[in-house]
């Protein structure tokens, strides 16, 4: 009998490559795009969790909930620096932040110790402004420095435009650019 098998199996070898061929095709067809489609589903989930957290954390901030926002709150290093007795002027920053003061919210931020080290090392503002404004790369770069590089010649008009949305109170959108120029976070900003 297995003699018989192994004759009828070297007889189609050919047509059975081909069919468990077309099979395990037909197999990753029918598949690969549920598995994709779980993929995203998952990847959906954890984006509309993240926004909704996101968005307690501006609520609590607006409210002026302390107690909400310290729980919600994941960075560590803003934990530590904002307490009960100075959230008052975390929330003025992010209202003036908000309304696109961002000199003002600039001034808190300092006092708050909650300037980052980019936006620390920017030096006069003025200049700043005027290299921005200009589109003026390697101005902006002297004044800057060379700490970070995620700005480059080529991504400075992104970068730029996104100040301009920041000045203009547009913080949403001025995020999504940072985030496209590979920012964890608005590097004007604090954690929000």
């Amino acid at each position: 009998m297995f003699q018989k098998i192994k004759q009828v199996a070297l007889k189609h070898k050919k047509r059975i490559i081909i069919s468990l061929a077309a099979f395990i095709f037909l197999v990753s067809i029918t598949a690969g795009p549920v598995f994709v489609s779980a993929l995203m589903e998952v990847n959906g989930q954890r984006t509309a969790e993240i926004i909704a957290k996101n968005t307690a954390i501006e609520q609590a901030i607006i409210n002026n909930d302390y107690a909400t926002w310290r729980n919600l709150e994941t960075d560590n290093n803003i934990k530590a620096k904002v307490n009960v007795n100075n959230f008052p002027q975390y929330v003025q920053a992010y209202r003036l932040l908000q309304a696109g003061k961002i000199e003002e919210a600039n001034l808190i931020k300092e006092q708050l110790n909650l300037r980052n080290r980019i936006a620390s090392n920017f030096g006069t503002t003025s200049q700043l402004d005027s290299a921005i404004r200009s589109r003026d790369y390697n101005l902006w770069r002297s004044i800057v420095g060379s700490q970070d590089l995620t700005v480059t010649a080529a991504n400075f008009d992104s970068f730029a435009k996104s100040y301009e949305l920041i000045e203009a109170g547009k913080i949403q959108r001025a995020n999504t650019y940072f985030k496209f120029l590979g920012f964890r976070a608005n590097p004007y900003l604090s954690s929000r």
